[in-house]
């Protein structure tokens, strides 16, 4: 800088050597110089802002590569084995159907059958729960009553 102009923070000085503004310095009178730094002077609580901002700014990249930090060194969870296995050939096979259980089967519904006249029983032609139908012979009986009619 060739000229001398006015010195703004810190004594740095302000002014080029392009005529614009008028130089109140003996001996320069009538020279103007024009301004190099234009705009607002930064105040101390926009510096304030930005520090803070900054700060906030590192303190999230710090914490965050702790968490990852401690997420990636941790030993995790251990995994689960089995202690006690058998191992078996796959095959093919059937299921079964039937089922043993004790228990007690009580019919839906009885009838007593009787005959007209007394006499002991010859022949049994079916069997405790088997199916009958009407008019199926059930027994055969021996009745001299039955034999003294005919």
């Amino acid at each position: 800088m060739t000229g001398r102009g006015r010195t703004g923070q810190g004594g740095v000085a302000m002014t080029s050597n392009s005529p614009e503004t008028e130089n109140s310095d003996a001996g320069r009178e009538g020279v103007k110089y024009r301004p190099i730094v234009t705009g607002p002077a930064r105040t101390s609580s926009s510096r304030t802002r930005r520090d803070i901002g900054m700060l906030i700014f590192v303190l999230a990249v710090l914490v965050g590569a702790a968490v990852l930090a401690v997420r990636l060194l941790s030993p995790g969870e251990k995994p689960y084995t089995l202690s006690n296995y058998t191992f078996a050939e796959i095959r093919s096979a059937d299921f079964i159907d039937s089922v043993t259980a004790p228990g007690t089967v009580a019919p839906v519904n009885t009838v007593d059958v009787r005959a007209a006249v007394s006499g002991a029983v010859a022949q049994l032609n079916v069997a405790p729960g088997d199916e009958v139908k009407v008019g199926d012979p059930i027994c055969v009986l021996q009745s001299p009553e039955l034999v003294a009619h005919r």
